[in-house]
């Protein structure tokens, strides 16, 4: 959104249903956005998809 400051957020699960969708708005909307998820593959896929420096993702057991 024009005007509105840029935030940090973490998305916990975000790898799969709502919380990617969730992930992936907040990068649309201009946010840096941190990603925490079990499966190193769905990761990898989130990053390739949406192709942003302002997505990280940390992979956890």
């Amino acid at each position: 959104m024009p005007g509105q400051p840029r935030k940090t957020v973490i998305v916990s699960g975000g790898t799969d249903g709502m919380a990617r969708e969730t992930a992936l708005a907040r990068l649309a909307r201009g946010d840096r956005v941190t990603v925490i998820g079990s499966s190193e593959a769905k990761g990898r896929a989130l990053l390739d998809r949406a192709a942003s420096p302002d997505l990280t993702f940390l992979y956890g057991r």
